[in-house]
């Protein structure tokens, strides 16, 4: 997991599906930026308008999701 994060959540013991949850969320963030952007981005290097574009960007997935179920 990334820069140690997961871990850390571990040590403050967390419940394990809050853990596999922060994981899998993580994970989904880092391949979207790597698919977004050509060269990976440091963590520093992230910034908070690329968390609200990715957030968006599922919020409007889901959405779109939803009308086509129905």
């Amino acid at each position: 997991m990334p820069y140690g994060f997961i871990k850390h959540i571990e040590n403050k013991e967390y419940s394990s599906e809050s853990t596999k949850s922060y994981e899998k969320v993580l994970n989904q963030f880092f391949s979207y930026l790597n698919y977004i952007i050509a060269d990976s981005k440091e963590p520093l290097q992230i910034s908070s308008g690329d968390i609200n574009y990715n957030l968006t960007n599922q919020q409007a997935k889901k959405v779109f999701q939803l009308k086509i179920k129905n």
